[in-house]
């Protein structure tokens, strides 16, 4: 490639996952933006944060890792996306990324209310296109942007039908609808939420997902839309250890009930 003078040689020659590596990469990216973000490249900046629209890891000259977010127009050189479903529309038609591993949505839009439905949309028509995906994550954004209790992610429903080689799922909403969830391979499930609700519990033991070794749930409270009570909580710790087998990590989190779950789970089958 270095030879026939195509970029990504000299790309793919840069060795190394730490800090310094990836600033090198970046830089080297930067120069030749069109050729290595196709479609995306209108949207890059010369030193992409957590506050960038686009924003890559480069691992053997190809995306490792790519974040992808709605942003307003504040920053200077950045072109502002108001739904992040215009960036995952572009995916397919983003050569770099044809062997991203890790995919994150960190705002779905600009408004103060998320709602994820759209992007959603377009991620299940790009997922096809990303077949070395292992690694997803559904909101990431802090208080600054906007309130857990203001994100709406919508159902998941869809989703499931391209998940089958996900190992790692965290999702970061104020609420959801985890739909009938078939992921043979996932490893890791995080769920942070102001209002998880029976429905998911129900659907999480219904799911297929028979390596699960982490589950960590933020419940949240009644007045987000958390209907789940102690009861509830018994009967699902008690169905963990026949369910996910291979379970090592259980997070009971952002919870109203801790006095109550304590004695759940020094009872629990999933102890031991």
């Amino acid at each position: 490639l270095m030879e026939q003078g195509d970029p990504r040689g000299p790309l793919a020659a840069i060795k190394g996952d730490d800090k310094k590596t990836q600033t090198k990469a970046t830089a080297m990216v930067w120069k030749n933006r069109p050729f290595f973000f196709g479609p995306l490249a209108i949207y890059t900046v010369e030193k992409p944060d957590r506050h960038a629209a686009v924003a890559a890891e480069w691992k053997q000259g190809w995306m490792s890792t790519l974040r992808l977010s709605a942003v307003s127009s504040w920053r200077e050189g950045q072109l502002p996306v108001s739904d992040c479903s215009e960036l995952v529309r572009l995916l397919p038609k983003v050569t770099s990324a044809r062997l991203v591993r890790e995919l994150v949505i960190g705002c779905p839009r600009v408004e103060d209310e998320f709602y994820f439905g759209g992007t959603i949309t377009e991620l299940v028509k790009a997922m096809p296109s990303l077949p070395n995906l292992r690694r997803l994550v559904l909101g990431d954004f802090t208080s600054e942007d906007s309130e857990l209790s203001w994100s709406h992610l919508g159902s998941l429903q869809d989703l499931w039908k391209h998940a089958g080689k996900l190992e790692y799922l965290k999702i970061h909403a104020g609420n959801l609808a985890l739909g009938k969830i078939n992921a043979p391979e996932l490893r890791e499930l995080w769920i942070e939420s102001g209002g998880f609700d029976n429905a998911n519990l129900d659907e999480l033991m219904k799911g297929n997902l028979p390596k699960l070794e982490t589950l960590d749930l933020w419940m949240g409270q009644d007045n987000y839309g958390c209907d789940i009570r102690p009861k509830n909580l018994a009967k699902f710790i008690d169905g963990l250890a026949k369910k996910f087998p291979k379970l090592k990590h259980l997070g009971l989190a952002n919870s109203q009930w801790g006095n109550e779950l304590a004695p759940l789970l020094v009872k629990s089958k999933i102890l031991g």
